[in-house]
């Protein structure tokens, strides 16, 4: 970890470490490292899982998902495809960034923030439009933009400031870029949800309510 080495594998599953700090491992060099390669070919990365979700879709036109999950701290990052026989006509790259999640029973499963979610979801659309066909690589573009430019508003409706990140996302986020039987990208959508009304009201000290309260 001290050396930048913020992601290991636990079978298919990458774990990851926030770094809290910008790292150059995110590069057109480093793209061009694991595209199209297996799994295991190369250490471990988030861009592994990228390449192994958009090969899952293609060679099984199958919807393929990139679920994130908060493990101990740590970031998890794994690949979910559709059940045997569901071949939709449209398939899509789904990016779920659970925000945070209590669940009332004796065990609490929780996102906490600050553990990259937001971030690696970035991450992974520029992967997924620098590897797309060349002929299709603005139409990526143009529905990778279009997604990273609505968090602008997402962040200062659904963000605040806590004692663990300024930024910290208070609500979950489905995001999906969606290709046709060949692989090319076609459109993309947004989903939010479990939105934590009550920080307009109540936060705890030294955090704020949504940054939209301050702009």
């Amino acid at each position: 970890f001290e050396k930048g080495r913020i992601y290991t594998f636990i079978g298919e599953v990458v774990v990851s470490m926030n770094p809290y700090k910008n790292l150059n491992i995110y590069g057109r060099d480093v793209i061009e490292q694991y595209k199209g390669r297996e799994l295991y070919e190369r250490p471990p990365h988030l861009f592994a899982i990228a390449d192994a979700a958009y090969k899952a879709m293609k060679r099984r036109s199958k919807d393929t998902c990139i679920c994130f999950v908060l493990c101990s701290n740590c970031l998890c990052i794994a690949v979910l495809t559709a059940g045997v026989g569901s071949v939709p006509s449209m398939v899509a790259i789904w990016i779920l960034a659970l925000g945070f999640l209590d669940v009332p029973s004796s065990e609490k499963l929780r996102c906490e923030s600050g553990a990259g979610k937001t971030e690696a979801s970035k991450y992974i659309m520029q992967y997924i439009a620098a590897i797309t066909n060349p002929g299709q690589r603005a139409e990526v573009e143009r529905v990778k933009n279009i997604l990273l430019k609505s968090n602008c508003v997402l962040e200062a409706f659904g963000n605040a400031k806590t004692n663990r990140n300024d930024n910290s996302s208070r609500f979950g986020k489905y995001m999906d870029i969606n290709f046709d039987f060949k692989g090319d990208p076609i459109g993309g959508h947004i989903n939010n949800y479990l939105l934590e009304k009550s920080r307009v009201i109540v936060q705890q000290p030294g955090e704020r309510s949504f940054h939209s309260f301050y702009q």
